[in-house]
């Protein structure tokens, strides 16, 4: 995860129920958390702004089938209240 901090790609991986298992301090830089934080939350519930959720859901859903999303536009909550606009990928 180490080369994709150096190009400023923020990654979170869940386990198969949503829960954040691994990220990358890009990551947790847009949502002003330390990684200890972010570990063990949920990311479409938690990370996720509101109106983005059943978007982002249905892709993460499509990952666990194997089919890869591109361009899932969403906004992540930051820890003071703030939103950061993301263009993601999510995939298996």
């Amino acid at each position: 995860m180490g080369m994709l901090d150096k190009v400023g790609i923020a990654a979170w991986f869940t386990n198969r129920e949503g829960v954040v298992d691994n990220c990358n301090k890009s990551a947790c830089g847009l949502v002003e958390r330390e990684k200890e934080e972010v570990v063990g939350m949920m990311l479409v519930d938690e990370l996720v702004v509101g109106v983005d959720r059943r978007e982002v859901g249905a892709a993460v859903g499509q990952a666990l089938d194997g089919v890869e999303s591109e361009e899932v536009l969403m906004s992540v909550l930051a820890k003071s209240g703030g939103e950061v606009s993301v263009k993601s990928e999510v995939g298996p």
